[in-house]
């Protein structure tokens, strides 16, 4: 399943499968509030480009959603070459800087990764299962070295689907349970935070209703966001649940339901908007994907958006000074950065 980054990311919204920025004058978007519409309603703003740089990066494959943090900074979990293999590539906003997350040759065959998370400063963290179906968490200092390993008390025939550290060390996880399960718990979802040290820290219920045994054929639905605020912005079906790190939940930001196929895939948060990434098609065609941005104190409805043909849906991140950032490449062995504001 491996290919080249134009590839795949078709890939990695997809469960079947496993699991790029020089400084640029600073503009905050201007948007046209205006209250929720149904996709029935006026259609979306095409992103236009605002820069286009050339990185010094050669095209790599890479698995899952890209994270980023608030400095620009990218982080891919990179294709290693290895099923399963722990591999998370960071590509500075300059794009000259890099950083290759992962584990000794000893340890990497002990683990098998599962996903990953990036903490608004930029810490990354990996949640891996071991030979005995048990799960980690494993802290990487910033030279790509881990720091530290955890076990979590999950329990088990559970499949990760999601997961956020809070500041203090605190992990959101959600997932579901396998086909190993006993039948009366299959496919139901499960929802917790742990602390620092790998203990439970509170059973979360009544989050989502999604069967995650019927989601194989279907875009990976759901996405963690930790913002500045301290807060966990958890991304549902039509709604995004606003959650402290014992497990409060503080407010809930309702949105208009996608239709068409379309699933909720992946949150950004920056300042104080929520962009939620609607994704769609994948299989009989190429992917698509629109972009819903919300105030994410209020849940105002701010804009909605989709990529200009020349960003090919490779969109990474959202900076509320910058707006979007997507990395392309034209099949030659360059890569681009292009930015979109929305405006």
């Amino acid at each position: 399943m491996r290919n080249h980054l134009v590839r795949s990311l078709l890939f990695c919204v997809l469960a079947s499968s496993m699991h790029a920025f020089a400084q640029e004058a600073r503009r905050p978007p201007t948007f046209h509030p205006k209250q929720a519409q149904p996709e029935s309603g006026p259609p979306a703003i095409t992103l236009r480009a605002t820069s286009t740089i050339e990185l010094p990066v050669l095209p790599f494959a890479y698995f899952g959603e890209p994270l980023c943090d608030v400095n620009g900074n990218l982080f891919f979990h990179r294709d290693s070459g290895q099923v399963g293999g722990i591999s998370v590539l960071r590509i500075s906003a300059s794009g000259d800087d890099t950083t290759d997350y992962h584990l000794d040759a000893e340890s990497a065959q002990k683990y098998v990764f599962n996903s990953f998370a990036v903490s608004p400063s930029g810490t990354v963290f990996v949640i891996a299962h071991g030979l005995d179906g048990s799960h980690v968490v494993l802290d990487f200092a910033a030279d790509g070295s881990v720091r530290g390993t955890n076990r979590l008390e999950t329990p088990r025939h559970l499949e990760v689907r999601n997961v956020g550290v809070f500041e203090d060390g605190a992990v959101l996880l959600s997932g579901y349970y396998n086909g190993r399960a006993p039948d009366k718990s299959v496919g139901k979802n499960y929802v917790a935070i742990y602390e620092p040290s790998g203990k439970l820290r509170v059973r979360l219920k009544g989050f989502g209703a999604t069967d995650g045994t019927k989601d194989m054929t279907q875009f990976r639905e759901g996405s963690v966001a930790i913002g500045r605020d301290g807060f966990a912005y958890f991304l549902f079906r039509k709604e995004v649940v606003v959650l402290s790190s014992t497990g409060e939940v503080v407010r809930r930001i309702k949105f208009a339901a996608p239709r068409d196929r379309g699933l909720p895939t992946r949150l950004n948060i920056s300042g104080g908007l929520l962009v939620v990434v609607i994704s769609r098609n994948g299989f009989d065609s190429d992917l698509s994907r629109e972009y819903l941005i919300l105030d994410a104190a209020t849940g105002e409805h701010l804009g909605r958006y989709k990529a200009g043909p020349e960003m090919q849906n490779q969109d990474v991140c959202f900076n509320e000074s910058e707006g979007f950032t997507f990395l392309t490449t034209d099949g030659s062995q360059s890569m681009k950065r292009i930015t979109a504001q929305t405006r």
